[in-house]
C-alpha cells in the first residue's frame, strides 16, 4: 500500500499502528490523510521503555511521543478514546488520532497475551468487533505479526508511505528490457571504434518508451547498450558486453547478476555524477555503493573522502548537549591521512583556571 490516503475507497478506514512503524517513521500518524489512526496502549508502553538513551531508536521514540502529545493536546479522556482531529495548519483538521484501550472484562481467548504483539492483535480483534461498520487495518513492519493478524481475521499491511514519492513505479528503473533482439528495431546503424570502445548511432523503426540519458538497454540476445545521446528517433549507444560487466570488481566485490553489474558500472563511471539505487531489502544497494566508494577513494584515488549520511530526522536529539552549533557538528572531519578510518566523536574540554567556559571539538582534531 503506497498511499494510505488514496489506495482505498473514500470510506474512512481505521489504521492501528504497531510500535515498529512509529520507530521507523515517528511522523507516521500524519500520513493517513482523512482516515482514522489508533495507537494501542501497549505501543505507548513500548515507546516509553525505548525512549531512554542516546541511540537513534530512543530519539525516534521521543519524537513520536512528542508528536502524539501535540496532536492530543488538552483533549478529554473521552475524546482521546473516540478520536482527536489532527490539525494540519492552514488546511484545517484532517483525520483523527485515538488511543486504543481494551474494553474486555475477561481475558482474551484469541491469542495468549504473553507477547505484546499478541496483546495488540487481541485489541484490534476486539476493536473490529465493536466497530463493525468501519474497516480496521493493522499496520506493522513485522511480517510474522501480519501473518498472525490475518489468521485472526484482521487485515494487516506493511507501512510504505515513507517513500519520497507516492508511487515508486513512477521512478525510472534506469534500464529497459526488450523482448527478442534490439537490432530488430533498428532501421539504420553507424558503428565506430574509439579508444577500444564500440559506439552505435542507430535509427529506430519503433520508439522505445521514455528513454533518458545514461539508461541501459538490454535484450534477450545479451546485448547491453548505454544511452549517451538522444535526438528524435536517433540514439547514440555505447556497446557494453555482458561478460566484462559481470566480471568488473570494486574493492573485491563482484556483481551477482546483470542488474547489479549495471548498478556497479554506473557507480564507477565518472561521467555519471549522481546514482540513485532503489530496490528490495537485500538486493545489494548499500554494499555496492560502499564498495564503489572505497574503490574510487582508496585504489583509483579519484576522490579524497567518503561522506556517508542518513536521514537527519531527530538530529537535534543525536547531537544534543555538548557545546557547538549544529553546523559545526555536521561538518565532516578531516582525518590525518586517506587511510585513516574513524568515527568522528565529540569530547568536552573542561573549564580551566583561566576560563570558566567549556568547549567541544572533534577527537580527530587532536591528530591534525
Amino acid at each position: 500500500m503506497d498511499d494510505y490516503g488514496s489506495s482505498r475507497s473514500t470510506k474512512p478506514t481505521l489504521y492501528v499502528l504497531d510500535t515498529n512503524v512509529l520507530i521507523h517513521d515517528p511522523n507516521a500518524l500524519l500520513n493517513f490523510q482523512e482516515h482514522q489512526v489508533a495507537i494501542p496502549m501497549t505501543v505507548l508502553e513500548e515507546l516509553d521503555k525505548l525512549k531512554t538513551g542516546k541511540h537513534t531508536v530512543a530519539a525516534e521514540c521521543r519524537q513520536a511521543i512528542r508528536l502524539i502529545d501535540k496532536v492530543l493536546g488538552e483533549a478529554t479522556p473521552e475524546e482521546v478514546e473516540e478520536g482527536v482531529p489532527i490539525q494540519r495548519g492552514k488546511n484545517g483538521p484532517c483525520g483523527s488520532l485515538s488511543i486504543l484501550m481494551s474494553k474486555r472484562a475477561q481475558p482474551a481467548t484469541w491469542l495468549p497475551e504473553d507477547l505484546n504483539d499478541n496483546k495488540i492483535i487481541n485489541q484490534v480483534v476486539e476493536l473490529k468487533t465493536r466497530r463493525s461498520g468501519t474497516p480496521v487495518v493493522l499496520v506493522t513492519k513485522d511480517i510474522n505479526m501480519r501473518l498472525k493478524a490475518r489468521a485472526c481475521g484482521v487485515a494487516a499491511e506493511d507501512y510504505h508511505t515513507d517513500q519520497l514519492i507516492d508511487d515508486v513505479g513512477l521512478l525510472s528503473r534506469g534500464y529497459h528490457n526488450l523482448s527478442g533482439s534490439f537490432w530488430d528495431r533498428v532501421s539504420k546503424v553507424e558503428t565506430r571504434q574509439t579508444h577500444g570502445r564500440t559506439w552505435h548511432r542507430v535509427q529506430l523503426t519503433d520508439n522505445l518508451p521514455a528513454l533518458h540519458m545514461n539508461e541501459f538497454i538490454l535484450d534477450e540476445q545479451n546485448f547491453v547498450g548505454w544511452v549517451k545521446g538522444i535526438r528524435g528517433d536517433e540514439l547514440l549507444l555505447l556497446d557494453l558486453h555482458q561478460e566484462p560487466l559481470l566480471h568488473q570488481e570494486a574493492w573485491g566485490l563482484r556483481p551477482r547478476d546483470i542488474y547489479q553489474a549495471l548498478a556497479l558500472f554506473a557507480l564507477l563511471e565518472p561521467d555519471i555524477h549522481l546514482v540513485n539505487l532503489s530496490g528490495a531489502a537485500g538486493s545489494g544497494k548499500t554494499i555496492l555503493a560502499l564498495a564503489a566508494a572505497i574503490e574510487q577513494s582508496m585504489v583509483s584515488k579519484r576522490y579524497r573522502r567518503i561522506i556517508a549520511t542518513r536521514s537527519v530526522q531527530g538530529l537535534d536529539e543525536d547531537i544534543g548537549f555538548l557545546p557547538g552549533t549544529e553546523a559545526e557538528k555536521m561538518e565532516p572531519c578531516s582525518a590525518p591521512s586517506p587511510t585513516t578510518w574513524r568515527r568522528c566523536t565529540w569530547r568536552t574540554k573542561a573549564p580551566t583556571a583561566a576560563s570558566t567556559t567549556s568547549s567541544a571539538r572533534c577527537r580527530c582534531s587532536s591528530n591534525r
